[in-house]
């Protein structure tokens, strides 16, 4: 890393949990951002420019990895509805893939959010809008989520 980079990160250590905060709700909003990433360099900063402010990132990673899987929820809650009425769509995932879905979340519980949430790239994210799409009581899935996203801020961050 240059020694400009170095400079840069420092100076702005104090306030790297506001921009990553930004940064894992945008990636809710399905914009292209690793939250994979995002953790990582969160740990980096922890370890390296900010030890104090340790307990300050990791409480603003886990709010925000919550925040952002509520909004990919609601997204597919809201959006899926109308996705639903295009023809391209209802063939892409048609009801009987829908219920499919249900059946999944009913049957494997808490457990496809722990799992899903150590998957990588994107599929993060589907589970959150298929949980959405499948109509999921908001109540479950924030605490299913809960669980889950606290043992892997916990296990991505600290280890």
């Amino acid at each position: 890393m240059p020694a400009s980079w170095i400079e840069f990160l420092s100076l702005h250590a104090g306030s790297a949990h506001w921009f990553i905060f930004f940064g894992l709700l945008l990636a809710g909003c399905n914009i292209p951002i690793s939250i994979d990433v995002l953790v990582i360099i969160a740990a980096l900063f922890s370890a390296k420019f900010i030890p104090e402010h340790t307990t300050l990132l990791y409480c603003f990673i886990l709010s925000g990895c919550l925040l952002s899987a509520w909004i990919s929820y609601i997204l597919g809650r809201t959006i899926g509805i109308k996705l639903a009425r295009m023809k391209w769509f209802r063939i892409i995932l048609s009801e009987q893939k829908v219920e499919k879905l249900r059946s999944f979340y009913k049957k494997y519980g808490v457990w496809a959010f722990v799992v899903g949430r150590f998957i990588p790239f994107g599929v993060r994210n589907c589970l959150f809008l298929s949980s959405g799409l499948s109509k999921m009581p908001f109540l479950r899935f924030a605490w299913q989520d809960f669980l889950a996203c606290f043992i892997w801020v916990t296990t991505s961050f600290f280890f």
